[in-house]
């Protein structure tokens, strides 16, 4: 395999969640998508030479709601990142829909959710909620509003 090797570091930051194992019962269990992450990782930093220090990761259990949403702002807070620099967010894991809240306007009856490890189950006796496509959106305008917007987001 060639390895490319660079003088100076590409610029590129990375956000990559994998999830296979979800808490709740009732959601199917993956297979592959912790691979397909860390498959995105080790393409980062053997083919395009990004440091491991660029590239923040969550799996499985370290993938939960708080962590996702903590993990997005960190990306605008990261005083690593220039305005410019490219920023990858890779997402693996369960997609699902949700009843849209009350006067949230939708385009429909559904909202969809990116469903993190914890989503479903209880936390000091709240809900976990997955997280809706409006607060992903929030998040990734907060990001470009500090960073630009040179932001390539893979939910697969």
């Amino acid at each position: 395999m060639l390895r490319l090797v660079y003088s100076k570091p590409p610029p590129l930051f990375a956000l990559i969640i994998g999830i296979d194992e979800y808490q709740y019962d009732d959601f199917e269990q993956l297979d592959c998508a912790v691979a397909d992450a860390q498959a995105i990782k080790a393409y980062l930093e053997t083919s395009l030479g990004v440091p491991t220090s660029q590239i923040k990761t969550l799996f499985n259990k370290e993938a939960t709601r708080d962590a996702i949403i903590e993990s997005l702002r960190d990306l605008g807070k990261n005083s690593s990142i220039n305005r410019g620099d490219p920023i990858l967010i890779y997402y693996a894991g369960h997609g699902s829909t949700s009843e849209a809240p009350d006067g949230w306007e939708s385009g429909g009856s559904d909202i969809q959710i990116l469903v993190s490890h914890d989503t479903l189950c209880d936390s000091e006796n709240n809900r976990v909620f997955g997280i809706p496509d409006r607060t992903i959106g929030v998040l990734l305008e907060q990001i470009a509003a500090e960073k630009d917007d040179n932001i390539v987001c893979i939910l697969h």
